[in-house]
């Protein structure tokens, strides 16, 4: 198998391309080899949940309960019908069930997911990407770009009424990576990365950038764990043709960590999670498989396996 970058047309990335005054959609596929063995999977003391959106025959929004009880792994799925969405735009709640997305009119929707009742909708005006929720998922913040002023802007909403709290220009120089941002919640930051490998910390009230990193390589598919402040992600070395696990202080702007993925796989960008509970980097590959990979030895130590394709998905844990 040929390793490298690969494009489908399923997985399509927004970039930023400042330069050009364009936007562009990148579809990433990180290939690696074959699938080898998979592990048996861990107890945990809570439920394994997941929600995200489901695109086949026309998009939903799927919740289910994950598990491997009678061999089953989905139990008792949600499916909500939804017209479209924006890549890079959902959002997701876990202790009230709500579940946001942008769709394609440029409106915001709040979903009631254990319910499908409808909460929220509102117009937003622009089109936002990278978006993030804060402040106990009252607000808001995004980017778009205004083509009339050729600028990049990051923008804070209010969920309770939709009006907007701040706007601000920001000169990013570059492109900036769909699948690679956060909010940092340690300092109240919202982060991008620029396609040259620069984080960059940026304050959501005045667009300042407070900060910048220079990672050390092309880290994708970034996972934010506030408890230890610092990024989990996933990168592919041309050298070796060798997948890793990388994890990046915050506050040294190092990497801690790095651990080769013990299986090799075709791992899909903008396509991850975290897990507390087991340690567990999560992605999906283009068999549908959930792998559930160990941070510190990079085996797989979970994995379920799907009969549709999912898109954006958020994993939590509760009674």
């Amino acid at each position: 198998m040929t390793k490298g970058f690969s494009i489908t047309k399923y997985e399509r990335a927004q970039v930023s391309l400042t330069h050009a005054f364009s936007t562009i959609f990148l579809a990433l596929l990180f290939l690696t080899g074959t699938m080898g063995c998979v592990k048996e999977s861990q107890h945990s003391p809570d439920n394994l949940y997941l929600i995200g959106v489901q695109n086949e025959g026309g998009s939903a929004i799927v919740q289910m309960r994950l598990s491997h009880e009678n061999a089953d792994t989905l139990i008792a799925p949600t499916i909500i019908s939804i017209d479209c969405f924006a890549t890079g735009t959902t959002v997701f709640d876990p202790s009230i069930q709500r579940f946001g997305y942008v769709n394609c009119d440029s409106q915001f929707v709040f979903i009631n997911s254990a319910s499908r009742d409808t909460i929220q909708i509102f117009p937003i005006d622009q089109s936002l990407s990278q978006v993030v929720l804060i402040n106990s998922g009252e607000q808001l913040i995004g980017r778009y770009y205004d083509w009339a002023q050729q600028q990049d802007f990051i923008t804070k909403i209010d969920l309770t009424d939709g009006k907007m709290l701040a706007n601000n220009s920001i000169y990013l120089k570059d492109a900036v990576y769909a699948c690679s941002y956060f909010y940092r919640t340690t300092t109240g930051e919202y982060c991008l990365v620029r396609s040259d490998t620069m984080m960059l910390l940026i304050n959501p009230d005045n667009g300042h950038i407070n900060d910048s990193i220079q990672l050390e390589n092309s880290i994708k598919n970034l996972i934010y764990d506030p408890e230890l402040d610092h990024v989990i992600g996933f990168s592919y070395s041309l050298q070796n043709a060798k997948n890793y696990i990388e994890v990046l202080d915050l506050k040294t702007g190092k990497i801690s960590s790095k651990t080769e993925i013990k299986i090799s796989n075709d791992y899909l960008a903008c396509e991850a999670s975290y897990d507390a509970v087991t340690n567990s980097y999560i992605l999906l590959n283009a068999k549908n498989e959930m792998l559930f990979l160990d941070i510190s030895t990079g085996t797989i130590i979970d994995s379920y396996s799907f009969e549709f394709h999912i898109r954006e998905f958020k994993i939590w844990r509760a009674e």
